[in-house]
């Protein structure tokens, strides 16, 4: 017979080794879950995996600590170790530039209210003025915490390699504000006119999420949750369009 979440902690609790794999097992959903919801939300420079991984040193801590006797649903206490477990990996390696914890905490409630507002219809101006008033905070923090979205999320996209051959990332393609050498101008010319070339191949869809994805030809980069929001897709659908879209892009450069 299986066993429940709150047995399972007593023989935690008790020293029982076995009942730890036990309870991973039984959890593999709850943990990914929140897994797929925090990688959406913060685009972080760590692989989904690594935050099952800890989402699971969570579900054990929640496990050693939790009262079984309490008459509380487990999977209820379990999830805010889990998420706290997440948010603090996030924290220390999550990102090129490390966050306080409570900045952390800040982009993610305002990146949610957000994509939600947005989803509903409500222009930009109006989302920001509900995000301060829903959070208590003005509307130049909201602004902040948005852009500092906006400047972590794609650390890791930028580094996509397009191009195998060469081993060109998507950075490079990307149009540099700061005056370039002059050694380099030849070079990224001929890379954005390449680039330009295999965007034509692709279709509508293809091509307006790979520009919002990574801020090509000036557009807005955008989060998996906003181009869902946008396109009305579900966030892993737009990742599967955007991996087909590099994979052709990929094509087309080494060909």
């Amino acid at each position: 017979m299986e066993r429940t979440n709150e047995e399972l902690c007593l023989l935690i609790q008790s020293g029982d080794g076995q009942a730890k794999q036990e309870l991973c097992i039984k959890n593999q959903r709850l943990v990914k879950k929140v897994a797929v919801k925090y990688y959406g939300a913060y685009g972080n420079s760590l692989d989904r995996e690594d935050l099952e991984q800890v989402g699971y040193l969570g579900l054990l801590t929640a496990a050693e600590k939790c009262d079984a006797d309490s008459g509380a649903k487990f999977s209820t206490y379990a999830v805010k170790w889990i998420k706290h477990s997440m948010l603090r990996e996030i924290e220390e390696h999550g990102f090129s530039i490390r966050l306080p914890a409570n900045v952390v905490e800040n982009i993610g409630k305002c990146i949610k209210l957000d994509t939600s507002f947005m989803q509903q219809g409500v222009e930009r101006d109006a989302r920001l003025q509900l995000i301060a008033d829903t959070l208590d905070m003005t509307i130049a923090e909201v602004k902040k915490y948005l852009s500092m979205r906006k400047r972590y999320q794609l650390y890791v996209s930028l580094n996509t390699v397009v191009d195998e051959k060469s081993l060109t990332e998507v950075y490079e393609l990307v149009e540099d504000k700061d005056t370039p050498r002059v050694e380099d101008v030849a070079e990224k010319n001929d890379l954005i006119e390449r680039l330009h070339a295999v965007l034509a191949e692709l279709n509508e869809q293809e091509q307006d999420i790979i520009k919002h994805r990574y801020g090509i030809d000036g557009f807005e980069m955008l989060s998996y949750a906003e181009l869902a929001a946008k396109h009305k897709l579900s966030e892993e659908r737009i990742r599967q369009i955007e991996d087909k879209a590099l994979r052709k892009m990929r094509y087309k450069l080494d060909t």
